[in-house]
């Protein structure tokens, strides 16, 4: 029995570390940012931060544990956004650091705004043996001689906007983009985003909680993860929150289900310039297998928004540009 456990806890960190080629949050809906370099904030504040942690199969030794920080600033009269964010993951006796410097551009119309931005990475590989827990017999020699490596990568990304009562955003967006055609860029997988968003009555306008006081958002996403020297992996991922919106505060609940067989739920509270989601994941797969019960994935997300200076349209647009009679 103590073999068989010893064994699935080892395929189960093997099954991570393909799942961290592509590190990033679940409820990365807080802010489409962490998977999107073109994604603005949709009440275009000038200015915010976030920070992020996942930890994931609490319980599992030498579990991924992974930390976000990023800063983003939007300049609305260069309709540009410039962004830092910085990765840092830990599984096992490895270490990783990506830290990207981001550059997006807004071309707005009547009906639609076009967001198109782009990113440099920065990226450090780090092994520590002390921390790597191997049965002799599956031990390679190979394994103790890698060394720390850096390298850079690049990202791409475009995001279609459809701002109303309701919005609809459609984006696109290639990460590591030169995993995809550069070999010796693991731990580091091309990874591609196309996914499609709807919120009920939120975005560029000015919100009503007299009007309304809830309102609902769906999502949908297709990933796509490729190194080059490793196969396709196709994944799925769909979102709905419902918005339950108090005088001073949002407060959402919600539930995410990505195929790989696992599900989530989501609870946020948006409170002044403070927004606040925890998401608990549970796989399961694991669960039906009745083998092993990992306690599943933690995460947390805090960002920071300064909304000062925002313009405001007499229709009540947010973004300050004229009335269009679209409300």
């Amino acid at each position: 029995m103590k073999q068989t456990i010893l064994l699935l806890t080892a395929l189960l960190v093997a099954g991570s570390l393909a799942g961290q080629s592509n590190i990033r949050l679940s409820n990365y809906w807080m802010d489409t940012y962490f998977i999107n370099p073109s994604a603005l904030d949709a009440n275009l504040s000038p200015l915010r931060f976030g920070i992020a942690h996942r930890s994931q199969w609490i319980g599992f030794q030498g579990a991924p544990r992974t930390s976000i920080l990023s800063g983003v600033y939007f300049n609305d009269m260069m309709r540009s956004q410039f962004g830092l964010r910085a990765v840092f993951d830990k599984i096992g006796y490895t270490t990783t650091a990506d830290v990207a410097l981001t550059y997006a551009y807004s071309a707005r119309f009547e009906t639609v705004d076009i967001n198109m931005g782009f990113g440099l990475r920065y990226q450090r590989v780090a092994y520590d043996w002390s921390q790597a827990r191997l049965e002799s017999s599956i031990t390679d020699p190979a394994l103790f001689g890698a060394r720390p490596e850096s390298r850079y990568n690049t990202d791409v990304g475009l995001e279609i906007v459809f701002p109303g009562r309701g919005y609809w955003v459609i984006g696109l967006s290639s990460l590591n983009l030169l995993s995809f055609i550069q070999a010796g860029q693991a731990p580091f997988a091309n990874t591609n985003f196309l996914y499609l968003r709807y919120r009920s009555n939120h975005g560029l306008y000015a919100f009503s909680r007299e009007k309304s006081w809830w309102d609902f958002s769906a999502a949908a996403t297709l990933i796509h993860s490729k190194a080059i020297e490793s196969p396709h992996v196709f994944q799925e991922e769909f979102n709905a929150n419902l918005h339950i919106n108090f005088p001073t505060a949002v407060l959402t609940v919600g539930l995410l289900y990505r195929t790989l067989a696992e599900a989530g739920l989501i609870v946020g509270v948006e409170w002044g310039r403070f927004n606040l989601s925890c998401v608990y994941e549970y796989p399961l797969e694991y669960a039906r297998a009745g083998v092993v019960h990992p306690v599943g994935t933690m995460e947390a997300i805090l960002i920071y928004k300064l909304n000062s200076h925002i313009k405001v349209s007499p229709c009540g647009r947010r973004d300050g540009r004229p009335c269009t009679g679209t409300l």
